[in-house]
């Protein structure tokens, strides 16, 4: 308890301070509106039983899987990879292999295979295993699971939710169902690293060689879904649900192009359409409403643009007066429709925009000001010339801004509207695109003055490998900001497990993001799917998080076709 006692005294302390430096952010209030919340809401398609009737023809439901197609083909469908993890492997992993932790819509952990307690000095975590655990063989999860999973993360060289490094933790086992995990230091982050995926260790596995082991084939996992057929020779992936219902059995079946899976969904051989985040559900092509059911809803991913935080203090890029001006002159919703086919959610800073961590009550939603930027500008030393082009200029020089993208996706659209945007305004935008690989050579040598880029979004808030100081060295701090304050609330706050204490570290973080500006988002990418209008039951309008959407799914039925046609016409 005096650790707690103490731990709170210096937290308000430390806040106190950093809050009073980071206070002048954000302007007068008349600069600002609230950030919308985004909720998953629940959609109920009327539920029939097994059968029913009408005119005296019996309607039945169908007996077959689901038949769900995606975009890509996975290599793996295990929690742990030699090779980075597509959003494909990752999330056809999460349906057939659980974790001791997961993460709810607002970034809380909870328990998953296991509840957990903190030791009063943080350097511990006793997690005790849920009783109803089991394998898909009807094994017992047991403490041997944990440790044999451990074990495996720490040998190295396989990538792992948030990179934690495994070989710093030591973890015991207690008794059959109880492990302890010492670490180091106290680090709030662990919970994220405990979402990866048990592996069994009563297989005998040999973690040096899994990708090509029979259990990569044919995985066995504590999932929702079970893996009944051998997916590698079979190029589809069969899931068996792990609770009996009215549907019981998933098909994945993998497409070179969202055009192809539009063919399937028209022909009735597809019921359900996964989308990549940030494609529009238009882009399946023309349907009625009668035959599709779609949800859309928040991905794990943003936007960003961000800005060369190291450049020459010549450059104008180099004015926090004209990061903030660069803000307030976009309309950030004309950059969504235009530029991502109005697939964007409208939000500000870092996190996910259900974050609790998102403090609308400190920060808010910045609106386009034209007239704030004007002044911003002009205090700053720039006017427009009374003759000749109208950008704004300074000591004789334009405001010029050098903006650096990719050549894939939607960032030359994003681009496009940023250029006419800021042009509009009197600031001259030359936009380069480059391939992948000079887009990386360009960033490398800092020839840019801004970047668009999609981060994805972690579970737990901690940002140091993104904006701390040693990020710019050994992380992804891609800006280069270079600012103690922030990078001292990071480190302190992914070293305090309670959620009120560690909050007001963000808190504090977000204050300087939001005075220095070295990045803004621009918007949180959406994902969408598309149920084919014979597939009911119960929906969770979720469909950034696969595993939330498909956890009703016993729930779901597919109305036979034929029977269904029969009832109709009588």
């Amino acid at each position: 308890m005096k650790f707690r006692i103490f731990l709170g005294i210096v937290c308000l302390a430390f806040i106190a301070a950093l809050l009073a430096y980071g206070s002048n952010a954000f302007g007068t209030g008349d600069e600002v509106a609230a950030i919308p919340t985004v909720e998953p809401t629940p959609i109920i398609i009327a539920s029939l039983p097994e059968s029913d009737s009408c005119g005296g023809n019996e309607v039945v439901f169908d007996d077959r899987p689901l038949v769900a197609g995606i975009v890509g083909r996975p290599t793996s469908l295990l929690p742990v990879s030699t090779t980075p993890r597509s959003p494909i492997e990752v999330e056809l992993s999460s349906l057939i292999f659980r974790g001791l932790v997961r993460f709810t819509p607002n970034g809380e952990p909870v328990p998953d295979l296991a509840s957990w307690q903190v030791s009063e000095d943080g350097l511990s975590i006793t997690f005790t295993l849920d009783q109803g655990g089991m394998w898909h063989d009807g094994t017992p999860v047991t403490a041997a699971d944990v440790a044999f999973t451990a074990g495996l993360l720490a040998s190295g060289g396989l990538n792992v939710p948030g990179n934690f490094p495994w070989n710093t933790v030591t973890t015991t086992i207690v008794d059959n169902a109880t492990v302890q995990v010492n670490l180091p230091i106290p680090f709030t982050p662990f919970l994220e690293a405990a979402t990866v995926g048990l592996l069994p260790a009563h297989l005998g596995l040999n973690g040096q060689n899994l990708a090509g082991s029979d259990f990569a084939a044919r995985p066995i996992g504590t999932g929702n879904f079970q893996v009944a057929n051998n997916w590698q020779s079979d190029g589809v992936v069969f899931l068996q649900s792990a609770t009996p219902g009215i549907l019981d059995s998933l098909e994945f079946r993998f497409y070179r192009s969202i055009d192809d899976i539009s063919v399937d969904l028209k022909s009735g051989s597809l019921d359900l359409a996964v989308l990549p985040n940030n494609m529009s559900i238009v882009a399946l092509g023309a349907f009625s409403t009668d035959q599709l059911n779609t949800f859309s809803g928040p991905a794990d991913q943003i936007t960003q643009l961000l800005f060369r935080m190291d450049a020459d203090e010549t450059a104008p890029i180099s004015d926090p007066a004209v990061r903030q001006a660069l803000r307030l002159v976009l309309d950030r919703q004309a950059v969504i429709d235009q530029a991502a086919s109005g697939q964007g959610l409208l939000t500000e800073g870092p996190w996910d925009i259900n974050s609790r961590y998102q403090d609308e009550t400190l920060f808010r939603f910045v609106k386009t000001d034209l007239d704030r930027a004007e002044t911003l500008l002009a205090e700053a030393g720039w006017v427009l010339p009374e003759e000749g082009a109208p950008i704004y200029q300074k000591d004789g020089v334009d405001l010029a801004i050098n903006l650096l993208v990719s050549n894939q996706g939607n960032y030359s659209a994003i681009a496009a509207e940023l250029q006419k945007q800021w042009g509009d305004f009197g600031i001259l935008v030359n936009v380069e695109t480059a391939p992948p690989a000079a887009y990386q050579t360009a960033l490398a040598n800092r020839q840019f003055d801004g970047t668009v880029q999609k981060v994805n979004i972690t579970q737990d808030p901690d940002l140091y490998d993104f904006w701390s100081q040693e990020a710019i060295v050994r992380g992804q701090n891609v800006a280069k900001w270079n600012h103690r304050p922030s990078s001292e609330a990071l480190e302190a706050g992914r070293q305090v497990w309670d959620f009120e204490l560690r909050k007001p570290y963000y808190n504090a973080f977000r204050s300087f993001y939001e005075k220095e500006l070295p990045a803004f988002t621009l918007y949180q990418d959406v994902r969408s799917l598309a149920l084919n209008g014979n597939v009911g039951g119960q929906m969770v309008g979720a469909p950034g998080d696969l595993v939330e959407f498909l956890t009703p799914f016993q729930q779901w039925y597919i109305l036979d076709h034929d029977a269904f046609a029969d009832c109709e016409e009588s």
